[in-house]
């Protein structure tokens, strides 16, 4: 902790200014922030104290969220991410729930012998709703292992893992649980030392731990409890180096290093780091580095066994003859627009022949989304996404599935959402993406929104596509405008009117669109009045005539 957090910091001469240090990309670096926290309705946004006067957690987050970009940057980070960036320490990660898991003797052990060199150990619940189901633990979190025991019982032992919910409260309800009758058994001494009520931390057996949390995640400065050896000793050596387009990655572009039958074995651990780091996803992908290693070098043994005029470049038939030979047909009319694309002129580059190996294999169906039967088969609450280029697709599956878009929020951390479960018969939390959660506060919801429209929808039958378009546009903006109207209403404690009548308000409202007001009478209409007719003398008078 005197690691992260330097000692030297005291209140005397305070300029609002806090100095934290953070392991990054093999080194310690220096943040320094100010003491501005960001806020809402006076309450913390982000990591709080549950007593509410101390600000060290905060304060250690926005630095962190320094160091990463953003606060939004830091929710697609996993624990092991978080355990290396604190501590400077090695990781291992095991999946206690997969077929090919360690036994639960096993894990025990390695349990065990973490907890005597002082690892750092968190773990995370499955994402199932079957698996977490009225076991009072909260699906896709994480919680902190803190200790571990055997007690006796019945005259055998029994061995318990102690874990703590981050939260401060949701604990485990079953076997061992706080409200467990099971601690009236053990002797006095150990329950006085074992037992405390409703403080976010709890003990489970472990055969209950094993199946109830998919990732159990460890770390320590040196994985000494690998070996079960505590006393082995590991020696580092760390050179840092970088690859620079023809200059040192893999030498000469236009040469190949190593030449068929002379290649010599050799066993290299490689560390790759990356500025930008994947989301919560430990296995690998095709965006894993070492996919990418390898399908580069495929790459480059391909582009040289094409070049047969051995002038470091690809002509148009070489090149279609290359992206044949690695799988993947394409006629001509392609060939000539993948040249136009990523080619200078009429040959083609290494480096432009890896950059189109690259785009091809994207495009060859290795970026698709789960399809909903798979969903489905995982659960409510499963969801399945992918990111490129600064925007995030995700799939959820609640009753049915939902596909979202978004480049401005992201999928960590996992809230939860209350669903009726037909099962259990009761309401029951399933995980939920935090991209869904942003829509619905924000966009007006996702089937919310789709509800309200599809209620009174406006009939708009027509071969003109731009009509039904338009009437969608239009009851869509109706039934935003009436969430704000009743939000609204809301803050002033009024009831506000249903949906239909503020439809048919806003209806009868256009309908007197350039009308004059109802409440104001016409004016007169104008009737034609003869002019006034004034007495006129005869005409012998008017022209002074003598009557004949």
């Amino acid at each position: 902790m005197e690691q992260v957090v330097p000692m030297d910091q005291s209140f005397e001469d305070y300029a609002g200014i806090f100095h934290f240090r953070f392991w990054w990309f093999g080194k310690w670096v220096d943040v320094v922030i100010d003491d501005n926290l960001p806020t809402k309705n006076k309450q913390l946004l982000f990591a709080s104290s549950k007593c509410g006067n101390e600000f060290w957690a905060p304060l250690l987050e926005k630095a962190y969220a320094k160091l990463c970009g953003s606060y939004a940057n830091m929710r697609g980070w996993s624990s092991s991410d978080a355990f290396k960036d604190f501590t400077g320490g090695v990781n291992q990660i095991y999946y206690p729930t997969e077929p090919n898991a360690p036994s639960c003797d096993e894990l025990w052990l390695t349990l065990s012998r973490a907890t005597k060199c002082k690892s750092l150990i968190c773990c995370s619940t499955s994402c199932k709703e079957d698996a977490m189901a009225n076991t009072g633990l909260v699906m896709g979190h994480a919680y902190s292992v803190t200790g571990i025991t055997e007690v006796e019982l019945n005259a055998s032992k029994v061995r318990l893992v102690r874990v703590m919910n981050p939260w401060g409260r949701r604990e485990w309800n079953g076997k061992w649980s706080d409200k467990s009758d099971l601690w009236d058994k053990v002797s006095p001494e150990v329950k006085k030392k074992c037992f405390d009520r409703d403080d976010g931390e709890f003990w489970m057996q472990m055969e209950d731990f094993c199946s109830c949390f998919a990732k159990v995640y460890i770390c320590c400065q040196t994985p000494n409890f690998l070996d079960g050896d505590l006393k082995c000793q590991w020696n580092c050596m760390i050179y840092d180096g970088s690859w620079v387009a023809g200059t040192s990655a893999g030498g000469n572009v236009k040469h190949c290093p190593v030449k068929e039958g002379k290649m010599k074995k050799m066993t290299i651990f490689l560390r790759f780091e990356k500025s930008i780091r994947d989301k919560d996803n430990e296995k690998a992908t095709d965006e894993d580095p070492n996919y990418a290693l390898f399908k580069l070098y495929a790459d480059q043994n391909l582009f040289h066994r094409s070049d047969v005029n051995e002038n470091g470049s690809l002509s148009d038939d070489e090149l279609q003859k290359a992206i044949k030979a690695a799988g993947m047909d394409v006629n001509d009319a392609s060939v000539g627009l993948m040249m136009s694309r990523y080619s200078g002129f009429s040959t083609t580059s290494l480096e432009e022949f890896t950059t189109l190996m690259l785009r091809l294999d994207k495009m060859s169906g290795g970026a698709t989304l789960m399809t909903d039967k798979e969903l489905m088969k995982r659960g409510r609450g499963a969801f399945d996404y992918r990111s490129a280029e600064g925007v995030i697709a995700v799939k959820w599956f609640d009753n049915k599935c939902v596909n979202l878009l978004s480049n401005a929020s992201a999928i960590m951390p996992l809230s939860t959402v209350k669903r009726w479960s037909k099962e259990s018969k009761a309401k029951v939390m399933i995980p939920c993406p935090s991209l869904i959660p942003a829509y619905n506060e924000h966009m007006g919801g996702i089937d919310l929104s789709d509800m309200l429209v599809h209620l009174y929808k406006t009939p708009a039958k027509s071969t003109r596509w731009y009509l039904p378009l338009f009437g969608y546009m239009l009851d869509l903006s109706i039934a935003n405008s009436w969430l704000v109207y009743k939000r609204e209403r809301g803050q002033l404690n009024q009831k506000p009117i249903t949906l239909k009548r503020f439809r048919l308000a806003v209806a009868h409202s256009l309908k007197q669109v350039n009308k004059p007001a109802s409440s104001s009478p016409p004016p007169p209409k104008k009737r034609y009045t003869p002019r006034p007719s004034h007495p006129q003398p005869d005409y012998g008078i008017k022209t002074d005539q003598e009557e004949q």
